[in-house]
């Protein structure tokens, strides 16, 4: 699923700017897209089959055409296996 992920934002026009793990059922992408490609990646990601609380592209307004968005794309994984943690700095560096 990760894959996939990674797949519809770069295949939209996107890229990641930061990700985080913090256990095998949470992780964190902060990514950045053309406003252009907006309309694209909210379609690629609402094409997978996770659950989405994207809002629809039309609400995003008054972002220069030409400019760049920035956000956060948390994904929650619902599974059995046990949890493994991974250990995030307080402090980078």
């Amino acid at each position: 699923m990760l894959r996939q992920i990674e797949q519809a934002i770069h295949g939209s026009g996107g890229w990641f700017t930061d990700f985080r793990q913090f256990s095998n059922f949470a992780y964190v992408f902060e990514l950045e897209a053309p406003r252009a490609a907006i309309e694209r990646l909210f379609a690629a990601i609402s094409q997978l089959e996770i659950g989405s609380s994207m809002p629809p592209a039309a609400t995003i307004e008054g972002v220069n055409p030409a400019g760049e968005l920035s956000g956060t794309l948390r994904v929650e994984f619902v599974h059995d296996d046990p949890v493994e943690r991974v250990e995030v700095p307080l402090v980078p560096g």
